[in-house]
């Protein structure tokens, strides 16, 4: 995937994810609009209950206290308006009174009514008739006791049971005023000047021979927190959302540079390798050639000197060969090792002497301090060995002037500690955090003064990770570098 394409794809993820915030941002919006609004309506609803409910409990207290002085003896007689009138039949209005009433009643039957008829009521029904006239007359009265119908306990009692009902259980306050705004009754903690969302409705509306109207006015101390009361939900299922989209992409995009880098070493990997294969190849053909050519005479020909240098190249092909093969296997699991257990000097004595000559071909020198105690180790030799033999390899190697290598050991609790430092070109941090992965060297540009795969300390992690052990690094550009291993001790068993 070309550089084009990621940042083409990295836009778009960019841009799908701004989209997608910004989409959550208006949802949350949305969703406290339609809160308020429910809660308005919620509140308005209460508040049509809590009228109806104070209408229906005055008119039940006036049917309660009208029901108890209906007595046997109360008569519910029709009487002629007009005077002069001889009977009933020729009335042409009749108004009903109770017979222990002195004075008519205000409510007129707008049509005649036959007196015969009034005989064949019996005592019930004139009780009943009676009755329901005593309840419409009561109500009909300009007698309004506005202290005991604007009664606060009452009313709040009823207002607490109507915002209860609607699920509304937040502290309000109120104040009842009449139409021409005189205040009539307030809340200890009600504020005149409050800025929050008001609430007014009239009290009694069916009320129509009141001379005043009377209303309540409604506020919510903590309206906020009823309308946010569902929000930390709703933000937190928005943010899991965006979090996960966003971690979505975002994982996306790592494994798409990591496959682009993964692809780039392994290219430089496939040209290290065919450099490294095609040299020791070119030597050993050439030198082929030149024992094969006739035109050469024998004695010229050094056979010694060309039969060496095609061992040599051989063994060293074959050396980079295995190493490839090696991680392979590694990679796959397929690994068996040799455990047993070891004396670290004497393993690390055999490869500091293979080391002799290519020190002093380079007039440099390798320093060695067995300070450990107890230097048994339980691993495999064979791997053991190549773990010490990269790190010094690579000391040499990756030193510009003469070479000075430093190898000591010693015992740090219940471990064995191998410490090998050189004076060396370095390695910055950026790059430290990366060494150990597969295939990564240290980028020089396209120039590689140093021949390699990449492979050496990435075989190197992996090994001391099967003995149980630890690797450290302690590197700085153009000073040097200090590997440090470390491995649990034991005791021979032999």
């Amino acid at each position: 995937m070309n550089q084009k394409l990621i940042v083409l794809l990295a836009v778009i993820m960019a841009a799908t994810g701004i989209w997608f915030v910004f989409f959550q941002i208006k949802w949350i919006e949305g969703a406290m609009e339609v809160r308020e609004n429910e809660f308005i309506n919620n509140v308005r609803s209460s508040l049509d209950e809590f009228v109806s409910n104070l209408e229906r409990d005055e008119i039940i207290q006036i049917i309660t206290d009208q029901s108890t002085t209906i007595t046997d003896d109360s008569l519910v007689v029709p009487v002629n308006v007009d005077s002069s009138a001889n009977n009933f039949n020729n009335a042409s209005n009749i108004i009903f009174f109770h017979k222990s009433d002195t004075s008519y009643s205000d409510t007129i039957v707008e049509k005649p009514y036959n007196f015969d008829d009034t005989k064949k009521l019996d005592q019930p029904l004139n009780n009943q008739t009676y009755f329901v006239y005593e309840i419409i007359n009561q109500l009909t009265k300009k007698r309004i006791n506005n202290r005991e119908r604007l009664d606060s306990v009452k009313i709040k009692l009823f207002l607490d049971q109507a915002l209860k009902d609607n699920s509304i259980n937040e502290e309000y306050q109120f104040s009842i005023v009449d139409n021409s705004n005189t205040l009539y009754y307030k809340t200890n903690l009600y504020d005149l000047n409050q800025s929050t969302e008001i609430f007014k409705k009239q009290l009694y509306p069916n009320d129509l021979l009141s001379e005043k109207k009377f209303y309540i006015i409604l506020y919510f101390t903590n309206q906020d927190k009823q309308l946010f009361k569902y929000l930390p939900k709703i933000v937190l299922t928005s943010l899991l959302l965006t979090l996960m989209i966003i971690s979505l992409f975002a994982i996306t995009l790592y494994i798409i540079l990591k496959q682009k880098k993964l692809s780039e070493m392994k290219n430089d990997f496939v040209n290290n390798m065919t450099h490294e294969l095609k040299t020791p190849i070119s030597t050993i053909s050439l030198a082929s050639q030149m024992l094969k050519d006739e035109s050469i005479p024998l004695d010229v020909k050094d056979v010694p000197m060309l039969s060496t240098m095609i061992s040599q190249e051989t063994e060293r092909l074959s050396f980079q060969v295995e190493k490839i093969l090696q991680m392979a296997i590694i990679e796959r699991g397929r690994l068996k090792f040799k455990f047993d257990f070891l004396s670290s000097h004497n393993v690390i004595t055999d490869i500091l002497k293979s080391f002799d000559l290519k020190i002093k071909a380079r007039y440099g020198k390798l320093e060695a301090a067995f300070n450990a105690q107890n230097d048994i180790v339980y691993v495999d030799k064979l791997h053991f060995s190549n773990v010490l033999y990269n790190l010094i390899d690579n000391a040499i190697k990756y030193t510009e002037v003469e070479p000075l290598i430093k190898l000591s050991t010693s015992n740090v609790k219940d471990r064995f500690v191998i410490e090998i430092s050189d004076n060396g070109i370095g390695i910055s941090k950026e790059h430290q955090k990366h060494i150990f992965e597969q295939f990564y060297r240290v980028p020089t540009g396209n120039l590689h003064n140093v021949k390699g795969f990449g492979l050496g300390l990435s075989y190197v992690k992996r090994i001391v990770d099967e003995f149980q052990g630890q690797i450290k690094i302690k590197s700085e550009l153009n000073k040097g570098t200090t590997f440090s291993l470390y491995f649990p001790v034991t005791k021979d068993n032999n």
